[in-house]
């Protein structure tokens, strides 16, 4: 009977690992590798987040409760307060970085489209950071603990895969700086389980990156959309 469970729990495992190395690793590949014009770059990841819905509300009948939050208050305002002030050195930083190499692409995207870039503000944590997210943190932390089983694995196994996704951009720098955010986002949602506290993090790096003139680096297909970011 123990050796049969035992069978059945490998056969479990090895195909989560499969499941784990198809989205994370093979999907990204497969998109980078093509030629698919940018508005179609992301429904193959939109359906990797429409299998994550399904299977954290139908399979683990998760609660709409937890979607959101899961740890006491207490700790999200506190994680809450590092996140403010992290967000204010790497602020500096990345303007720092900008004027550096790219001075010429200094608010590039507000003053060239000021009214696309207001919608870009609605429409970017909704479309871009809240699939992400759920995909990236809540649905990887919870389908994949049966492989990385200890928090430092499965924060460095979350942070790779977030900046690997970005290989799709075609470029080094969206790269770097996806892993070094998907650590910050990895580690604020290790301690607080919070969706909401991570996607609002999320979005504050985004709008930053975006706003200051990075945003060329995080869009494919700049000259089929006629956009210079």
């Amino acid at each position: 009977m123990q050796a049969r469970s035992r069978k059945q729990n490998r056969m479990q495992r090895n195909l989560t690992v499969f499941e784990f190395i198809t989205l994370f690793v093979i999907l990204p590949a497969a998109v980078s590798l093509t030629d698919m014009p940018f508005y179609v770059v992301f429904m193959p990841m939109f359906a990797a987040f429409a299998y994550a819905v399904w299977w954290l509300f139908y399979v683990q009948k998760m609660h709409w409760e937890d979607f959101w939050r899961s740890h006491p208050p207490a700790i999200e305002k506190k994680q809450l307060r590092f996140i403010l002030q992290r967000f204010l050195v790497c602020s500096f930083l990345l303007l720092g970085l900008l004027l550096l190499l790219y001075p010429g692409n200094f608010l590039n995207f507000p003053r060239q489209y000021p009214l696309f870039f207001l919608f870009f503000i609605v429409l970017y944590p909704v479309l871009s950071v809240l699939p992400q997210e759920l995909l990236y943190r809540t649905f990887f932390f919870k389908r994949y603990r049966l492989i990385f089983r200890q928090p430092v694995s499965m924060i460095m196994a979350s942070t790779l895969s977030f900046g690997f996704l970005h290989i799709i951009f075609h470029n080094y720098l969206a790269i770097l700086l996806t892993l070094v955010g998907g650590y910050f986002f990895s580690r604020t949602y290790n301690v607080t389980r919070s969706l909401y506290l991570v996607c609002f993090e999320h979005s504050l790096y985004g709008l930053l990156v975006f706003t200051l003139g990075f945003g060329g680096f995080f869009i494919r297909g700049l000259k089929e959309a006629g956009l210079v970011l």
